[in-house]
């Protein structure tokens, strides 16, 4: 089963993106390039070729996109909300469930794709208000004092719930975006009814 682990030590970076984008169209081009060829070719062609070019750039692309996701919805939200939000150390795991086709429980040349799943286990963030002072407009609502606490503690509180739900969401919204096309619809489980069973 491939798996890539990443980190995010304080965000994904511009040059990181684009470094891997190079190395995946060269990949692309490798491969277009061999089937292209003829066959007696093809092995030179593909030499140096490894599973971490094929699947792990594909993974690691899917993963540091995630945490690019975070980034970037961090940078509007953080500034609507008059907040300080910056990634801090967080890490993840993303893998491609895969099963080795068998022959009379022999193992074929070929596997089935059975799907993905992403384990986002640690995300940090530092973050605070920019404005905590009571007396402030932005901090003088009754609502916000209302439980007790100070209204820069209750609008702290209100924005990592924001956030974490975003990024609860982005864990199923990305591999998505990467992996499935939505032109197509691959759902087996239809009733005659038309009903998708359960």
């Amino acid at each position: 089963m491939p798996i890539v682990l990443s980190l995010s030590i304080q965000g994904i970076s511009q040059t990181q993106l684009q470094t891997l984008k190079t190395r995946m169209e060269a990949t692309k081009q490798k491969l277009e390039q061999a089937q292209a060829a003829p066959e007696s070719q093809r092995a030179t062609i593909l030499q140096g070729l490894t599973g971490d070019h094929l699947t792990g750039d594909l993974l690691t692309a899917t993963l540091w996109g995630y945490f690019a996701a975070l980034q970037s919805h961090g940078a509007i939200a953080s500034a609507q909300a008059q907040m300080v939000d910056r990634p801090a150390l967080s890490y993840g795991l993303f893998h491609a469930q895969v099963r080795p086709n068998k022959l009379y429980g022999i193992v074929t040349t070929g596997i089935t794709f059975q799907g993905l799943n992403m384990d986002i286990g640690h995300l940090r963030h530092t973050r605070w208000v920019k404005n905590d002072d009571p007396s402030a407009a932005i901090n003088n609502k009754p609502e916000l004092t209302s439980n007790g606490k100070t209204a820069a503690q209750n609008r702290w509180i209100a924005y990592n719930k924001m956030r974490g739900q975003y990024s609860s969401a982005m864990e199923h919204a990305v591999p998505e975006q990467f992996w499935v096309d939505k032109s197509q619809c691959r759902c087996t489980a239809v009733a005659q009814t038309g009903r998708r069973q359960r």
